[in-house]
């Protein structure tokens, strides 16, 4: 059994390897390609938890996001909306269940932790006349910002014209409606600053 487990360790270092020596190559081929083909496996293996799925995700998101860093995780049932008003760093996770409409630009920084079933919702509904039907109203966007070593927790909402600064964690079921400073802990609906990760240690 060990010597099994050791072959086996091998193999797939091995499989490792070989596809990082031809990642840059796949994915350099892959950006000339068509967008709609993207589209099309991207709503294919939305749902996929395959090693096969998540590398399509992926490809995917570089072809069609306006800029997509490395080390992009993208898990199973997310759903992403307007692709060319988003940008994504370096060493992100999404995970299940999370929906993202870009529509007013959303921009993620580097080691970013979008847990599941979270909303990014990048424009608002015009309500101001009160003779139009809330259902028929317009779109308001509004930039959402995610900077660098961010975590965002279950269930939170992240709304329209909010930028989330480096190093913060918005806690689970949050709600955020308005900026939040680096180093900081952010709970409740709406959230509001609990705690300053400066004294963590303290």
């Amino acid at each position: 059994m060990i010597k099994q487990s050791k072959k086996d360790m091998k193999s797939k270092s091995k499989i490792v390897r070989y596809a990082l020596i031809i990642r840059p190559f796949v994915v350099g081929f892959w950006r000339y390609t068509p967008k709609y083909i993207s589209k099309f496996l991207m709503s294919l293996f939305r749902n996929g938890e395959s090693s096969i799925s998540f590398a399509i995700r992926y490809l995917c998101i570089q072809r069609l996001a306006s800029s997509c860093g490395e080390k992009v995780i993208i898990f199973p049932y997310v759903i992403i909306k307007n692709y060319h008003n988003l940008s994504v760093g370096n060493n992100v996770s999404i995970h299940e269940f999370t929906y993202i409409d870009s529509f007013g630009g959303i921009s993620i920084g580097n080691d970013v932790a979008i847990s599941h079933n979270i909303s990014m919702i990048s424009f608002d509904h015009d309500i101001s006349n009160i003779n139009d039907n809330h259902k028929d109203s317009g779109s308001i966007p509004g930039k959402i910002s995610i900077e660098d070593n961010v975590w965002l927790g279950a269930g939170s909402r992240i709304l329209k014209d909010v930028t989330i600064r480096t190093g913060s964690v918005v806690g689970a079921g949050s709600v955020v409606t308005k900026d939040c400073p680096a180093n900081t802990v952010f709970c409740g609906v709406p959230a509001k600053p609990v705690k300053s990760m400066l004294n963590h240690n303290n």
